[in-house]
This record gives C-alpha cells, sequence and structure tokens, in this order.
C-alpha cells in the first residue's frame, strides 16, 4: 500500500495548489430573449409579430476547419419564451447555388446527408452540463447531453478479444473529452422549411424538458451552431476553440429569463406489446403478452424520478457476437434505454456496467452438466428478469449533482424432465438488489469532484460487493493545465474470514490539457484483489501503469490537410504486489482530415521487450513469455457527402506469429430516402500460442494455432419521412480455429512440448443475425414498433482437421437450430401538460 499512499499524498497537494476558489468569467456574446403572451405557432414560417424587433444573434464564426473566421453563409437566430416553453427562431441563408442537402433518417441520427442547427443550453451556466436540441433540414430530430468527462484511455487495443476497427475525424469534438449521451430523449416541437435564401428552422423547447435553478431572473449559457455540408464548415455564434479542452464551458449567455417556474412535471409511457418466438430445434412457439408503464416525476425544479413498472427489454437489437479467445470477457454495448438514457451521474467515474443487471445468470451453463441420466432441459433463460428499476437524479442550484439508482431481479430458473416426465426446477440466479449513490459536486467552469457507491447483495447467502469511489479533475483558471482521475475501494464478501479481499484502484493523469501542444502524464495502480465485477466491467489486476502521452494538433487548414493531429504514447508496467517489470510500449498515431475531406490515420505500436502475461495462463501465480512485437495500421475515410462512400482499414502485427487484417466498407445514398451499407472485416494469425484449458493444477495447456475468419454486415435504412422509419441490419460472422503443435506452461513462462494430448481443440464459430425493424414516430414521445429477428449461434469442435470452405460452413450455419421472433410494441407519451393544458 505504500504506491498507494506516496501517489494520494502527492495528488492532494496537487488537488490544493490547482482547485478553484471562485468562477472565473469569459468574454463571451451575450443575446436575451424576449417575453412574450402571444401564441407562437411552429411551423417554420416565423410569421408572427412576435419575433419582429427581438434582438438576433448572429454573427456566426468558424468551428472549423478554421477557427474564429466569419462564416461563409450568415445564420441569424431569434429567441422568445413565455411561461411554458423557450422559442427559438433561425435562418440560415445559403448564398451560393448549391443546394441545401436533406437527407431522411431515423430520429437521433445523423447518418444522411443533411446541414444541421444545434442549439447548446446550459441552464445552470456550469460551463459542465449542457443539452443539445439538433434540427437537420429535413427536420429529424437529435437530442443528446454533454458532460464534463475527463477520462483518458492509456489500454488502446489490449482488452479487446475481437478484431475492429475505428476512424478518427479530427474534425469532430474530440477535443472536449466530454461524454455525450445519445440516449437521452426530450420531446420538443420544430418544423424546417426551405426558402429561396436557405431554410428556417423553428423550435419550441418546454421547460419539462430541461431543468434549471430556482432564481426570479437567471442568465443560462447558450450557442448555436450550424453544419454547412456544402462548404465543409461548421460554424458557431460564440467562437468555441478546438485547441481549448472542453465544448460546454465556451458558452454564450442568454439574459432576461425571468419569473418562470419548473412546470409539473409527470411523464407516462404506458406499453403493450406481443411476442411470437420460434424455435426450430424444439419446432415450439412462444407466445407472450407484456403490459406496463415507465414514469418520470419531477420532485422539484432540479430533480427527477424515473420508474420502470413491468420491464420490456424484448425488442433490443442483436449484440455482435464475436470469437474471444483472450482471458477477458467480451464487453457488448448497452441498448436497454432506461439503463442508457439520463444515467451520466452514474457513469462519471466508469465503475457502472448496466449490462451486469439482468445479464446471463450464474448458473446458466452448469446445468446441462448437472443432468442425471435421461434428463433434458425443457427451459433454461439466457437473460435474469428485472423486477423494476428507479432513478432519481437532478443538480441542484449550487452545482451538486445527486443520484440514487435501484434495479431488483427475481430468482432465475431453469426446467429439467426426466424420461418419465417428472419436471423439476433447478434455480440459475437468486434474487438481487442494486443500488448506486452519487453526488457529484461542480467548482467553477471546470472543475468537479464526486463520490460513488455501488453495492449488489443477495439476501439468500447474505453475499455483497460493494465499491466506493470518486471521479474528480481541477484545473487552472484558464483549464490549460489540469490533474484528473477516478479511484475506488473494492469489498467483496467471502467465506473466509482470513482472506482479505478489499482492493484499490487509482488512475490519475495530470499536464497541460488544452493548446496546439498537449502533454499528459498518467499513473494508474490496481491492486491484486481490485474488483468490480458484480457490478461494473474492469480487466485488470495487480499493475502499475505509468504513461507519458504528447500530443501535437494542428487545427487551422495547412497545406493539403484541414487539420492534423498526432502523439506518442510510451508506457511501463510492473505488476502491484512484487513490481516485476511486465510491458513496455510506445505508441505514434497520426490522423488527419484533407482538404478534399478524406480521413486518413495510421500508427505504429511496438513492445520491445516482449510482455509478461500473467493473463493468458488463467493460473494465478504464472505468466507467459510473449515475444518482442510491433503492429501497425492505417486506415482511409472518404469524403461522407458524396452518394457513394468508402472507407478501409489494415493492420499488420508480427509476434510469435504474424496477423493480417483487412477492412472495407463501402456505402451508397441511393436518393435522400434510402442507403446501403456493406462491411467486411477479413483476419488471419498464424503460429500465435495461446491458451487451451489447465490438465490439473499444475499443467497449463498451450496450443500452437491459425486464426482466421470474416464478419460481414449490411445495413439498410429507408424513410417513409422524418417521423417513419425502416431499418435493416444483417451479419454474419464466421472464425476457425485450427491447432497444430501443443505445449505445457514451464515456470519460466515458456512453452514445452507436449505430444501426449489427445483432446480436441479445433472449433468452427459462427454466428447470424438478421434485424428488421419498422418505427412510427406517430405522436410527440409515441411510438409504434415493429420487429423481425432471425439469430443463429453455432461453436463445434472439428474432428481431422476437416475445416469446411467458407460457403459450405455459412450453408450449414443457416441450416442449423435458429430462433426466429417477431413482435409489435406500442408505447404511448402521456404529458401532464398535454393533457390539461388549458
Amino acid at each position: 500500500m505504500e504506491h498507494l499512499k506516496r501517489t494520494v499524498k502527492l495528488l492532494f497537494i496537487i488537488l490544493i495548489t490547482l482547485s478553484p476558489t471562485q468562477s472565473y468569467a469569459q468574454q463571451v456574446k451575450q443575446t436575451e430573449a424576449n417575453r412574450i403572451s402571444s401564441t407562437i405557432k411552429i411551423d417554420g414560417q416565423l410569421t408572427e409579430q412576435a419575433w419582429n424587433n427581438v434582438l438576433a444573434a448572429s454573427d456566426f464564426v468558424t468551428y472549423s476547419p478554421t477557427i474564429g473566421e466569419s462564416a461563409i453563409n450568415q445564420t441569424v437566430v431569434k429567441i422568445l419564451y413565455d411561461d411554458n416553453a423557450l422559442y427559438i427562431g433561425a435562418q440560415l441563408f445559403n448564398n451560393s447555388e448549391t443546394e441545401i442537402p436533406i437527407g431522411l433518417c431515423g430520429r437521433d441520427e445523423t447518418t444522411m446527408n443533411a446541414d444541421y442547427f444545434h442549439l447548446s443550453l446550459t441552464p445552470f451556466n456550469d460551463g459542465q452540463n449542457m443539452y443539445e436540441f439538433i434540427v437537420s433540414s429535413a427536420n429529424v430530430q437529435v437530442d443528446q447531453k454533454l458532460v464534463a468527462q475527463d477520462v483518458q484511455d492509456f489500454h488502446s487495443n489490449t482488452q479487446s478479444g475481437s478484431h475492429g476497427s475505428s476512424s478518427s475525424d479530427s474534425q469532430s469534438r474530440s477535443q472536449s473529452m466530454e461524454k455525450v449521451d445519445v440516449d437521452w430523449d426530450a420531446v420538443w416541437d420544430s418544423e424546417v422549411t426551405i426558402t429561396e435564401s436557405g431554410w428556417i428552422v423553428e423550435m419550441r423547447i418546454p421547460y419539462s424538458a430541461i431543468r434549471f435553478p430556482k432564481e426570479s431572473e437567471m442568465t443560462w449559457g447558450i450557442n448555436f451552431w450550424r453544419v454547412d455540408r456544402a462548404n465543409k464548415e461548421t460554424s458557431t455564434w460564440n467562437m468555441v476553440d478546438r485547441a481549448k479542452n472542453g465544448i460546454a464551458n465556451q458558452q454564450g449567455s442568454l439574459t432576461n429569463i425571468k419569473e418562470i417556474n419548473s412546470p409539473i412535471r409527470l411523464e407516462l409511457r404506458p406499453y403493450m406489446s406481443a411476442y411470437a418466438e420460434n424455435h426450430t430445434e424444439t419446432k415450439t412457439t412462444d407466445y407472450l403478452f407484456r403490459g406496463g408503464l415507465d414514469l418520470k416525476y419531477g420532485i422539484n425544479e432540479s430533480f427527477t424520478l424515473d420508474m420502470m413498472l413491468i420491464p420490456d427489454f424484448g425488442q433490443t437489437t442483436s449484440d455482435n457476437l464475436v470469437l474471444n479467445l483472450t482471458a477477458h470477457e467480451t464487453k457488448y454495448s448497452e441498448k436497454r434505454q432506461f439503463f442508457t438514457e439520463g444515467t451520466e451521474l452514474f457513469d462519471k467515474a466508469g465503475l457502472f456496467y448496466s449490462r451486469r443487471i439482468g445479464d446471463s445468470p450464474e448458473g446458466y451453463k452448469a446445468v446441462r452438466s448437472s443432468l442425471a441420466e435421461g434428463e433434458t432441459i425443457i427451459s433454461n433463460p439466457t437473460e435474469t428478469n428485472v423486477i423494476n428499476a428507479t432513478k432519481i437524479s437532478g443538480r441542484t442550484s449550487s452545482g451538486m449533482g445527486i443520484g440514487f439508482f435501484n434495479a431488483m431481479t427475481r430468482n432465475t430458473y431453469a426446467v429439467v424432465e426426466d424420461s418419465l416426465h417428472n419436471e423439476r426446477m433447478v434455480k440459475t440466479e437468486p434474487f438481487s438488489n442494486y443500488n448506486i449513490a452519487v453526488i457529484d459536486q461542480s467548482f467553477g467552469q471546470f472543475s468537479y469532484l464526486n463520490v460513488i457507491n455501488l453495492n449488489k447483495f443477495i439476501p439468500e447467502n447474505n453475499s455483497y460487493s460493494n465499491v466506493t469511489g470518486s471521479a474528480f479533475k481541477f484545473t487552472d483558471k484558464k483549464n490549460k493545465y489540469g490533474v484528473y482521475g477516478t479511484g475506488a475501494f473494492s469489498l467483496n464478501s467471502t467465506t473466509d474470514p482470513d482472506n482479505n479481499d478489499a482492493g484499490a484502484y487509482l488512475n490519475a493523469s495530470m499536464g497541460r490539457i488544452s493548446g496546439q501542444f498537449q502533454y499528459i502524464y498518467n499513473f494508474e495502480l490496481i491492486s491484486d484483489k481490485y474488483d468490480i465485477n458484480d457490478m461494473g466491467y474492469f480487466t485488470l489486476k495487480n499493475e502499475l501503469n505509468h504513461n507519458l502521452l504528447m500530443k501535437y494538433s494542428m487545427f487551422q487548414p495547412k497545406g493539403k490537410f484541414l487539420s492534423f493531429n498526432t502523439s506518442l504514447q510510451s508506457s511501463y508496467k510492473s505488476l502491484y504486489n512484487s513490481s516485476t517489470f511486465t510491458e513496455a510500449r510506445f505508441l505514434l498515431s497520426s490522423n488527419g482530415v484533407l482538404s478534399n475531406m478524406f480521413i486518413i490515420g495510421g500508427d505504429i505500436d511496438v513492445k520491445p521487450f516482449g510482455v509478461k502475461d500473467y493473463y493468458e495462463s488463467r493460473v494465478a501465480g504464472t505468466f507467459y513469455q510473449r515475444p518482442a512485437s510491433y503492429k501497425t495500421s492505417f486506415f482511409v475515410a472518404s469524403d461522407y457527402r458524396k452518394s457513394f462512400t468508402w472507407n478501409t482499414r489494415f493492420s499488420y502485427k508480427e509476434e510469435q506469429g504474424r496477423e493480417l487484417y483487412f477492412g472495407m466498407t463501402p456505402g451508397i445514398r441511393v436518393n435522400n430516402k434510402l442507403s446501403f451499407a456493406y462491411s467486411i472485416d477479413m483476419w488471419q494469425t498464424k503460429d500465435d500460442i495461446g491458451y487451451i484449458s489447465a490438465i490439473n493444477a499444475d499443467s497449463i495447456l498451450f496450443g500452437k494455432r491459425t486464426v482466421k475468419g470474416s464478419s460481414q454486415s449490411l445495413t439498410g435504412i429507408y424513410s417513409f419521412n422524418n417521423k417513419s422509419i425502416l431499418n435493416l441490419k444483417f451479419r454474419y460472422y464466421h472464425s476457425t480455429v485450427d491447432y497444430s503443435t501443443y505445449y505445457l506452461l514451464n515456470e519460466n513462462g515458456g512453452v514445452d512440448p507436449y505430444d501426449e494430448y489427445m483432446g480436441v481443440s479445433d472449433f468452427n464459430f459462427n454466428a447470424f443475425n438478421i434485424d428488421l425493424i419498422y418505427s412510427w414516430n406517430f405522436a410527440p414521445g409515441s411510438f409504434l414498433t415493429l420487429m423481425w429477428k432471425n439469430n443463429i449461434f453455432t461453436a463445434a469442435p472439428v474432428f481431422n482437421d476437416a475445416f469446411n470452405s467458407f460457403l459450405h460452413d455459412l450453408e450449414e450455419t443457416i441450416k442449423s437450430p435458429q430462433t426466429n421472433s417477431i413482435s409489435i410494441k406500442l408505447s404511448y407519451y402521456l404529458d401532464y401538460h398535454r393533457l390539461f393544458a388549458k
């Protein structure tokens, strides 16, 4: 613990030095809102008398590709308000002869070619918590929240068990390190009109959609953004400097908001759903009818209660299953709206992985191995049923955020039948209770400190897991230098009273966080007992990591580049409990946007001394000594404004063997309503050596293998209009593992030949799924969704090296047992003010 004590002491001194004692004002643009008593019809016309003689926000300046220059096309925005809502009227002029793109897509998506207008609001004017209401030129709505969250990922490509790729758009708002909650949804109104001189946006944001202080007169943070795709330009009313850390702290000011009150906020979303699920293996069809209710209630002007009563998650899209040969669990994204929307307070420290709630029962796999002779499994649920879930969250006028979360899951049983048709129930997961409590305090425009506690309790066996942590950020007055990070302690119940199961974690970074040249030192401590996986996701243990990142960014166009950045990261890793060296790494990365709007990038990743891998052996105290390695990768993405787009990814790695990866995604926009994208990823690793199984406590079996496979997907979207969308997703993932030589791991981390192994380790992995979804937003906040899903999964051993061709495997996969389901769900939005409006 001496490492931890010394580090905490040093960080405490730095925090006291940097901690601000007051909020520091910045030079910002200012506009005001006019109070009205007349009615505004949201029709995209701005013809009401109230829009005349209103102070206009204008003189937009560029955010990209340049910074701070006058925008090519003029934009004028006016603001009105009454007792119930804020009204925005924007005229976006188009001086060129280029037509305004009006591509359609689904709500909260920006996949089609269109121009965009953004309203950014920070009602508490804290520079850290921002609402965004976005309207496209086709009147497609996007709403989201931005929350300050400085987390630098120093584990890139170390925890993934699958092949993949990503591209970096340096024109994006990547410099901000703010968490974007795209799943947050509000009910608001907008209309768009295309004119000869440009387009007009009219918006109505009800006060029930936002939170604001209880004050007689307020000044809100505000900004307006315009995305002008024809001119490759993004502009803002109040200048936002991409070289500075943060976006929410670069807002303008909205004044003259007087005598408004937070309304009664009561929203109900009752739903009805019906499912028919056919299982080809058992030739049975299950029918299910459900009804339930989601409730949102404003406790006061700052805090909101969200409750999910009788939840229904049947219409979540299929996971992209992958073959994972690593020692770490595959992490899949959360797709259940209740667990993705409005959870920024609970996610800020990075300790909560919501898919733990309602995940696969712990005893799911054990059911088959526990069968007596003659018994068969009648049913074995793959998911634990969630009884209900509740969130209370909000932020006071002093900048303090408070949140409470609770969820409960019911007892889960498998049903087993013997040869005489007698049934017995096998409990695979007991009733569990999950709690989270968090307090988050912001300081000025740039700094914050929070404390969070997560707890899971199982009454049946009186077991628990408890994690207490904190996320923090403190900067100087100009937000140029700072220290930020997270820390946590974990405590899990154990049957051994002499076993100390308390663990500690600290991830702290400090350095220059704004400007063209940045440098950040990161220290990470992970004790050997640290474990948060009952409610979180974390794969590392027993590590001390030192990382240094240096980054240079070019924000103004120069030569062939509109923008460019390059970074060099070096790291040194050792064991926490013995200081044994495990790894040194050097990573050089670069990416940029060319003047033709192509995006290019690549990196070189070198581990010159190999890796002493304490994870691959799966047995505590043992390790596998990986040789020195290097990996290089490259990607190119074409101009996303064109009707035909493509991107390609390539990587080559040399370690024990050779790994080659190639991926490409062409896409075509047929018209403003219809688009398709096809993606293919292919990989092959030769002479890789990795874990197979533990023969006994002292014999760990490894093998030399060839791993190859591909992942293909086809996605399509047809928009009947901006409220009626049809989505298609088809995916086939195929991978094979072929072992040639077997070894036993020795005490020095090497491997010795083992010719006595007679088992079968070669196998074939296939995952096939189709999701077809029709969604109709037939009324504000109300949806009718029709979904068809087809899922096939096979993972079978291969005997006598009898690997088949890709087409043969695809044919056999389609013939395999599968699950077909069709469902319909109707959810209706009931709002107190819409029901009882005068």
